[in-house]
């Protein structure tokens, strides 16, 4: 398989889950007004039109720039779920939303401006951001393996091994960005991903 055939492949399992998540999130948000919960389903509502953005841009309309939207989109994404693992008092949960709020906001404007942002053509620098969607990761999965040694909770167990696993994919596929024959590295990436995507799932429904 390509590049391509394999990170489509990555792609709808991440919008599947991340949709089915988000679903679930806001769900459990409406009934309990926990504002973790709402921050959760709204990054996670994100990570997946992030998808469908990434299928649409990879396969059929090459000539948007839509990268820099995706990468940053997500590292944001990521940032607020991490921001969630932090603390808990309420007055906190509603400052990040309110800033989630805003973050959004600001995410809609440079979408909006993709046809006039330039193509992302510096291997490097998406290097860098990849980089920065696995450094997130992992800092989440920090949190949560904290949260698991002091309550042995088995939601933060998977969401710390669903994190841990993304993370390691993100970081595997960085070598790729640098150096194109790095396929094997795609291969590895990718499937770490895919099944962390799939333990994050199993954590809303078996944790």
């Amino acid at each position: 398989m390509s590049y391509t055939q394999v990170d489509t492949l990555v792609l709808i399992i991440q919008i599947t889950v991340s949709f089915v998540v988000a679903v679930r999130a806001l769900a459990l948000y409406t009934r309990t007004r926990a504002d973790y919960l709402f921050i959760l389903g709204l990054s996670m509502t994100i990570i997946s039109s992030v998808g469908v953005i990434g299928i649409l841009n990879d396969n059929f309309v090459h000539t948007l720039s839509t990268r820099w939207f995706r990468y940053i989109a997500q590292i944001t994404s990521f940032f607020f779920i991490f921001l969630c693992t932090l603390r808990q008092s309420d007055n906190y949960m509603r400052l990040i939303k309110h800033w989630q709020f805003v973050a959004v906001g600001c995410l809609v404007v440079l979408l909006v401006l993709t046809p006039s942002v330039p193509q992302l053509a510096d291997s490097r620098i998406e290097a860098a951001l990849n980089f920065g969607r696995a450094t997130m990761c992992f800092l989440i999965f920090l949190n949560y393996a904290t949260i698991f040694m002091s309550k042995e909770t088995r939601f933060s167990f998977f969401m710390g091994l669903a994190f841990f696993l993304i993370a390691f994919g993100f970081w595997f596929v960085t070598p790729w960005y640098l150096k194109k024959s790095f396929l094997l590295a795609v291969y590895i990436g990718h499937s770490m991903r895919a099944l962390g995507l799939l333990w994050l799932l199993a954590a809303f429904f078996l944790g």
